[in-house]
């Protein structure tokens, strides 16, 4: 199941299934985009850091680990969590 997914992707969902409900959030701010995933926060992305991180988001949507709950709101799938659980594993 882990097949080819980019680092950003992997971070995502593993900082989403730190919580209960797995959510993910990408948001805009005056100073760029911002994604928060669990407790992990990342700031102020622009332009090819924004875009590698819109990449992992849409590798996990693409392949149906996470769905679109609301406006910029994302929660991990059955799908995504048994992909987080291979990954703990693969790194232990």
């Amino acid at each position: 199941m882990i097949g080819k997914y980019s680092d950003e992707a992997k971070k995502i969902a593993l900082e989403a299934a730190t919580t209960e409900d797995g959510l993910i959030m990408w948001y805009g701010s005056l100073g760029g985009m911002n994604i928060q995933a669990g407790e992990w926060e990342i700031n102020e992305l622009e332009g090819r850091e924004k875009q590698r991180w819109m990449d992992g988001l849409v590798q996990l949507l693409s392949r149906r680990l996470i769905y679109e709950s609301g406006d910029g709101m994302y929660e991990l799938t059955t799908r995504g969590w048994q992909f987080t659980d291979s990954l703990k594993t693969t790194v232990n």
